[in-house]
């Protein structure tokens, strides 16, 4: 007959922190990991469970976000209790504004009020079916002394959870976007095993591995009073893809895990599909004042509402494709000094350069001649683009799929189409490396062996051998 745990029920009721009197061990076990689930607003959703992170793009900032936290592996012997808190360092982890904790309970909230809790009557609930207690606590304070700390854990009273290789819901927590938010805000895990742990059935308590939530913020507000309103643009099957609301419509036909966004216009509720490369972004200038001269601005995305300026776009070169590919496409380097044009005789401008790499984030602003290039206010908007996480990673697992996360010999076997004349796909995703003397710099659609080679170093899980765009020359990040 099983004994209830009093001692274990006594610390989570009391204390509701890390259990004390234990033998703690420092060795990494388990997995805990944030999923977004649903925004007060126009959303699109892109998570999955194995590859993380989850990530959600927002329309604009003033919103709620909820995240369902699930726990899986975490081995021999069983589990008996977890704890997570939400990382407080994070909370400004964007290019400007800040995403804070929901202080409500899911008990004291309304039917489909963002809230902290465990909701116990899932299926999928890691304790189902076993007597257990679980609970949030909205009343901590972050370690600087503001309030904002959320933790959430559970722990049976009975008998211990068997790891059967499944991953099992554990926790849902909710935040509020500030007005003001844009870029890539991380909604992670207090790594401090006092405050995220999980405890088996030896009584040790250990810090698990975590996988953090995403939300990305595209727009914080209206225009500003430029020339220019910059969306995303993506070439798929040689045609400007759809209209989209949200991620899902963008993959219709497609991998659900494929590395597709649906990028919004400022103001304007809906979007263009974008499918993100290794090598490139890019991107449309839509004229509001037709005829106006403008530069475009380059910078990267370094986290915690900073970044760096990379450069500005040069001179847009025109390359003609193959029958399969767009007549027209245009490529720009970029260049330590501002070019003037009217950028809407461009068309879709594809921006590749040492700088343009795997894993990254960058913002491309406009300004018209004329305007001081050293004062913020006279930007437009700036438009979020990114890169494919994975070196390598260039289509998913269907024909002309985009990336789907995972590097395998169809990644190889496109590259090798595209090398004998045969393309599968955009030739933008297919481009990875330059020729030998700057490797570094992708060679504008000149497929050829040193790609191929690329191609297979992903395979087999190589990371992108090149400089970071900190270390290209003439850049020094802060």
């Amino acid at each position: 007959m099983s004994r209830i745990n009093f001692a274990r029920l006594s610390v989570v009721l009391l204390a509701f922190g890390m259990p004390f009197g234990v033998q703690v061990a420092r060795a990494q076990v388990g997995l805990l990991e944030l999923v977004p689930t649903r925004a007060s607003g126009v959303e699109g959703v892109d998570w999955d469970l194995v590859g993380g992170p989850g990530e959600i793009t927002l329309w604009h900032g003033g919103q709620s976000v909820e995240f369902d936290m699930y726990i899986s592996g975490w081995g021999e012997p069983d589990l008996s209790t977890y704890q997570a808190s939400l990382d407080c360092s994070l909370f400004a982890s964007g290019y400007q504004g800040f995403f804070a904790p929901i202080r409500l309970l899911c008990v004291d909230a309304a039917p489909g009020e963002f809230c902290q809790g465990v909701d116990v009557a899932r299926q999928d609930f890691v304790h189902h079916g076993l007597q257990a207690i679980a609970l949030c606590d909205v009343n901590s304070n972050c370690s600087d002394g503001m309030p904002g700390m959320i933790r959430c854990g559970g722990t049976t009273l009975f008998d211990d959870v068997h790891d059967d290789g499944g991953v099992y819901y554990a926790a849902t927590f909710s935040v509020d976007v500030s007005p003001d938010a844009r870029g890539r805000f991380t909604v992670g895990l207090d790594p401090d095993i006092r405050h995220t742990f999980v405890s088996l059935a030896d009584g040790g308590s250990r810090s698990p591995d975590t996988i953090p939530g995403v939300i990305t913020v595209v727009s914080s507000g209206p225009l500003a009073p430029q020339a220019y309103d910059l969306f995303a643009w993506s070439m798929e099957t040689g045609s400007i893809v759809k209209d989209c609301e949200t991620d899902a419509d963008c993959r219709v036909g497609l991998n659900s895990d494929s590395e597709v966004e649906c990028h919004f216009r400022p103001m304007v509720v809906g979007g263009t599909c974008y499918v993100r490369s290794n090598r490139y972004v890019a991107l449309v200038a839509d004229m509001l004042d037709m005829g106006s001269q403008a530069a475009m601005r380059i910078r990267l995305d370094l986290g915690g509402g900073q970044s760096h300026v990379l450069g500005w776009l040069g001179e847009p070169e025109a390359y003609v494709g193959e029958p399969e590919l767009p007549p027209v496409l245009s490529l720009s380097r970029i260049e330590p000094a501002p070019y003037y044009m009217d950028w809407t005789t461009a068309g879709p401008v594809n921006v590749g350069d040492c700088e343009t790499s795997p894993g990254q984030t960058y913002l491309i602003d406009a300004i018209e001649a004329g305007a001081d290039i050293n004062d913020p206010a006279q930007y437009s908007n700036a438009l979020f683009l990114s890169t494919v996480q994975l070196f390598g990673d260039v289509i998913g697992s269907q024909l002309m799929a985009p990336p789907d996360g995972v590097r395998n010999f169809k990644d190889i076997s496109a590259v090798v189409a595209a090398f004998q004349g045969m393309p599968t796909e955009p030739y933008a995703r297919l481009d990875l490396v330059g020729g030998t003397a700057t490797p570094e710099v992708p060679d504008w659609l000149d497929i050829s062996f040193a790609d191929i080679n690329a191609a297979v170093s992903g395979f087999q899980s190589a990371s992108y051998p090149y400089a970071s765009p900190c270390d290209c020359p003439g850049q020094e990040c802060p």
